[in-house]
């Protein structure tokens, strides 16, 4: 990889890169308006600009933060790696989890979801910031605020055509195909239809050799002051205004999941009970604890047939637990947490017997309830006369064998079969000259000491 950057740095400085860059764009009719065996105005991708993240009132550092409940105004500073650091319905800030969260449910349509104002007004302050960013090359950072333009002037608005544009720039041409199979799909326009066909057929065709990885950008500013709109058109009682200016908050930083809680909460005001289940449940996933996810339960309660519930328990104790990447505030048994529907995965740690082990739901479905389980237990090294080492099956990995620390005389943690199968367990001593093959069924939550 070291080798390969070196070399893409080296063709870039001799203007390789940048006649990608330029191929790219008119495959698409948007940078030079023909085909891409036009040429034109040579274009490189830029570099973007480094992430600066904060909550909706104070631009603080930190990334994937929570923006804010919808209750009690803005929210506190945030901080980084997954921290929800905004109100609660009493103002409360809490501890966020993982940063998946770009994959939002689509917004319906709907008449009574149509804002008060134009939303080419609504939407104006990202126009200059998009447009200087695409001059400067900023690609990754243009593709933020074209995606917040889209999202409230349509998907088959100009700025649609112009986030097509930047994603080529930035060799994303599967979200580039995307965002024109939405264009075609929505547009009315013959003239727009046919620029957008084209650009499709020719997109699907192209390759580029240089291909790299994206780093997206997020601008706190203006994702910042999208919130605060929200929040002002919902104390105002104006919902479908504070749902527009939610869904471009979204939009311009996917990873600010207080969004997704805020959007669900004004489909609540709005009556839309779907949207606000599919909202509520995104945000749980992403944050199963914290008083703004149970600022998310209290709305979702009385929808026993849309959620799900969820139960996480452990024979033996674990030190900690994460559930979707965010700590467990407290001993397990969990029980009966309502979530949304989807994919969940637990991590028990145990730092005395050395167990750091996960399981998983694959779908947890809507009206149902789940169990994940640890099923471990503790093997004992007792060998003596000689002395020797304990290979493992590994419960989960069968035919894989597990080594038992030597260092551990008190037990090493394993996963055990919930099926009560038996285990290969291999002895041998240390100097190699006597050993054992043995299949011992160990029950969860026992101690299992190995002996000759």
């Amino acid at each position: 990889m070291q080798v390969f950057r070196l070399r893409w740095a080296r063709l870039r400085s001799r203007g390789v890169g940048s006649s990608w860059a330029c191929i790219g764009a008119c495959a698409l009719l948007v940078a030079c308006g023909g085909s891409a065996a036009n040429g034109g105005g040579a274009k490189s991708p830029g570099d973007g600009d480094t992430r600066h993240v904060g909550d909706a009132t104070d631009h603080g550092a930190g990334d994937a933060i929570d923006a804010g409940s919808q209750t009690d105004g803005a929210g506190d500073t945030g901080g980084s790696n997954g921290t929800d650091a905004t109100a609660g319905p009493d103002g409360a800030g809490d501890t966020g989890g993982g940063t998946d969260a770009a994959a939002a449910p689509k917004a319906p349509k709907n008449p009574k979801f149509k804002p008060s104002g134009d939303p080419v007004e609504m939407s104006k302050f990202l126009v200059a910031p998009a447009e200087k960013a695409m001059k400067k090359k900023k690609y990754p950072l243009a593709i933020a605020y074209y995606q917040g333009l889209v999202a409230a002037r349509g998907k088959a608005s100009d700025e649609a055509m112009k986030l097509v544009e930047a994603l080529v720039q930035e060799n994303q041409y599967q979200r580039a195909l995307d965002v024109l199979d939405d264009f075609i799909t929505e547009t009315d326009d013959p003239k727009a239809l046919h620029r957008a066909k084209t650009a499709r057929e020719n997109l699907a065709k192209f390759e580029n050799p240089f291909s790299r990885e994206f780093k997206p950008v997020y601008p706190a500013k203006e994702a910042g002051k999208a919130f605060n709109l929200g929040r002002k058109a919902f104390k105002a009682k104006k919902y479908a205004d504070a749902l527009l200016y939610y869904q471009i908050g979204v939009a311009l930083d996917p990873e600010l999941v207080g969004f997704l809680r805020e959007i669900g909460a004004t489909y609540d005001r709005l009556g839309a009970v779907q949207e606000k289940v599919d909202y509520l449940g995104k945000y749980l996933w992403l944050q199963p604890f914290g008083k703004n996810s149970d600022f998310a339960r209290k709305l979702l309660a009385k929808h026993a047939k849309l959620t799900s519930r969820l139960n996480v328990v452990s024979p033996l104790p674990c030190d900690y637990v994460w559930l979707n990447g965010q700590l467990v505030p407290h001993k397990l048994p969990l029980k009966n947490l309502l979530v949304g529907p989807g994919y969940y995965a637990a991590i028990c740690w145990n730092q005395r017997y050395e167990l750091q082990y996960v399981e998983e739901i694959d779908h947890l479905a809507a009206g149902k309830k789940g169990t994940i389980k640890f099923n471990w237990a503790v093997i004992v090294n007792a060998l003596e006369k000689p002395y020797g080492r304990v290979q493992v099956e590994d419960a989960l990995n069968p035919g894989v064998m597990r080594s038992v620390p030597l260092s551990l005389s008190k037990g090493f943690g394993i996963p055990v079969p919930a099926d009560g199968r038996a285990l290969k367990v291999r002895l041998t001593s240390l100097n190699g000259a006597k050993g054992q093959t043995r299949y011992i069924k160990i029950a969860p939550g026992s101690t299992q000491v190995v002996k000759w």
